[in-house]
């Protein structure tokens, strides 16, 4: 795991030692152990190394074989089955790293190359032969990969930050993007935080020819469900099938690494199967890791992972103690690196847990959710769309409840907020629960909300109504822009690697091809998952709620030191009329609604303008 950066064009040559050393230090965190800046004709490559894989120097980067070079952040988790079939081939090594497998695949097999890796990657690979850089990401968009095109150069870099000192021009905001970030809490690939900056979207390569800095984009990868010729597996099959999978899975994981690898463990049923897998496949033992909130017990879930670790002979469990407010305090440190906005609160006790960590490599539970129906608002979407029409109206029609998230009964409080987020065409509806703001109320605040009309196109599957159109839309959005966002973040400020097991590309389209009662079954969610393990987890896993690192922002901005700064922030601040804001601050306190979304939105957003080293560029 790694950081990148670089430039290709005319414009490049103006670029100053000062500006790439800016660069290279604005990602030391994604790579403490080197970093290298390389000059070519008419292209920069800069890399900072995380070494997990051949720890040796003669694995650092920028690398060159031939006429390619490379600069590299990910794994290839298959490097060696890989290499051994190169090698069959006539290929050499003079390293142990999958980043010289890479070079030598596409030199032998071209960008193709890419179908045959299981990995999560984003690359720069400069071919000298042909004088083209490509660019490419992951199947599920697990690392990042900013794009900037100017007249004279194109620019690409792992976090904005190391974008922005490659730019010729100062750089402005996008408004659009900025308006998708207030609707959604983050801003979705392609778009980016300034105007003349996109993101690659999951599973797309980019095409730059150095002689007219000519682009070309296209996706090389879709989420896709398995198709299953002579139907799909029956239900004890399929069971015995995903305890053999997530198990190579986990394996495979582990063994593409020097170093050792940790878990993390919630005691939630996603970490949990991955921590006793990882128990039952290592060599040597295990750091699983919690955090913990002893004094909330309403946060703190640390006897759930303590009951799933102490059935484990081969895990070492540590748990992180915190109080929400050595989080708050912690966020200062996320801040002073997050290079746009980004507003999923859980990044702050993710990338806490992160900082107390010792490993270099983390599995993480990533991906579950969405691979095998864990999330309540698919059962909801799903329930919704068996209403009949004329029901569905008449339900439209009665008054929407004012806050949901107030009522304390769960079930009372699931209904409210299915009514809440109910709409007749299945699309809106998807984006009513995968947004957190109202058009209207972002309409008071001055927002250019007209990108989400393009979205509409990308979802179009949705409206088919089923399970499965809904899990893979997730996976094509909210999972990279969201889930996976966070996770790199959160672990890449700490020089850690999160691996994902749940996202291998046969695990998730077999799963995604069986029928979608395998996944949720009734008030069931995840089924399949939970009896596959159910005898390796103790019950207290098996029947707790979901809950995940969450954050009492509800709490917080009905008073006490975060509204304090708040509201100091938005009296200071230009961009927008304090009126609607402080209109949602009071609506939120009442009870009237809950804005706390929308409140934390504004915060962050205003943060990341207060904090120009973190993007370098004029707002």
């Amino acid at each position: 795991m790694c950081g990148i950066f670089g430039a290709i064009g005319p414009g490049t040559a103006g670029l100053s030692d000062d500006a790439l050393a800016t660069a290279l230090a604005a990602i030391a965190h994604r790579g403490p152990d080197a970093g290298q800046v390389q000059r070519l004709d008419g292209l920069v490559l800069g890399h900072r190394r995380l070494a997990i894989i051949d720890l040796d120097p003669r694995a650092n980067q920028p690398m060159t074989r031939g006429p390619a070079t490379i600069v590299f952040n990910g794994e290839v988790y298959n490097f060696r089955a890989l290499r051994r079939e190169l090698e069959a081939l006539g290929e050499t090594f003079v390293t142990t790293s999958d980043t010289e497998v890479l070079l030598a695949g596409y030199l032998r097999h071209g960008m193709a190359f890419l179908d045959r890796i299981e990995g999560m990657f984003a690359f720069a690979l400069w071919d000298a032969a042909r004088r083209e850089l490509h660019l490419a990401r992951d199947r599920f968009g697990e690392k990042p990969l900013f794009l900037l095109q100017e007249a004279d150069r194109v620019a690409f870099g792992s976090e904005v930050s190391a974008v922005t000192p490659l730019a010729g021009a100062p750089l402005a905001e996008d408004p659009q993007a900025i308006g998708l970030y207030f609707r959604f809490a983050y801003i979705p690939a392609p778009f980016a935080p300034y105007r003349t900056m996109t993101q690659l979207e999951p599973g797309e390569r980019v095409v730059v020819r150095a002689d007219d800095l000519r682009m070309e984009r296209q996706r090389w990868y879709r989420p896709r469900a398995a198709a299953f010729p002579d139907g799909p597996p029956d239900y004890d099959t399929a069971v015995a099938h995903l305890r053999r999978a997530l198990t190579d899975a986990v394996a495979l994981r582990m063994a593409a690494a020097d170093v050792p690898v940790a878990t993390l463990v919630s005691g939630g049923i996603d970490s949990s199967v991955l921590t006793v897998l990882a128990d039952r496949v290592a060599r040597q033992p295990v750091s699983a890791y919690s955090l913990g909130f002893p004094e909330d017990p309403d946060f703190d879930e640390t006897d759930a992972a303590r009951a799933v670790t102490a059935r484990l002979h081969n895990v070492r469990h540590q748990v992180i103690p915190a109080k929400v407010e050595d989080i708050l305090a912690f966020s200062d440190t996320v801040f002073g690196r997050l290079s746009e906005p980004f507003a999923d609160a859980s990044l702050l006790p993710t990338a806490y847990l992160f900082s107390h960590i010792d490993e270099k490599v983390v599995l993480s539970g990533d991906g579950a959710d969405e691979v095998f129906g864990g999330y309540g608002a698919y059962a909801a979407m799903t329930a919704s769309r068996r209403i009949p029409a004329m029901l569905k109206r008449m339900l439209l029609a009665l008054p929407a409840p004012g806050n949901p998230t107030a009522i304390r009964q769960p079930h009372l409080r699931a209904l409210a907020l299915t009514r809440e987020k109910m709409a007749t065409d299945p699309l809106a509806e998807y984006l009513n629960w995968r947004t957190y703001a109202a058009p209207g109320t972002l309409g008071r605040f001055g927002l250019d909300l007209s990108a989400e009309a393009d979205l509409g196109a990308r979802f179009s599957a949705v409206s088919d109504g089923g399970l499965r159109a809904i899990q893979l839309a997730d996976i094509d959005f909210n999972l990279p822009n969201d889930m996976l966002k966070k996770i790199d973040y959160a672990s890449m400020f700490h020089s850690i690697e999160g691996r994902l097991p749940y996202l291998d590309r046969p695990l998730v389209e077999w799963a995604l091809g069986l029928p979608d009662g395998y996944r949720i079954n009734g008030r069931v969610r995840k089924r399949l998952l939970r009896d596959a393990f159910r005898n390796d987890l103790p019950p207290i896993t098996l029947s707790r709620r979901k809950m995940g690192f969450l954050l009492p922002l509800r709490t917080w901005f009905r008073g006490g030191p975060l509204r304090d700064a708040f509201e100091a922030l938005v009296d200071r601040q230009t961009r927008f009329d304090p009126q609607p804001i402080h209109a949602a601050l009071r609506d939120h306190a009442s009870g009237a609604r809950d804005e706390s979304v929308l409140l934390w939105a504004v915060y962050v957003y205003l943060r990341w303008r207060e904090t120009p080293a973190t993007g370098g560029a004029g707002r």
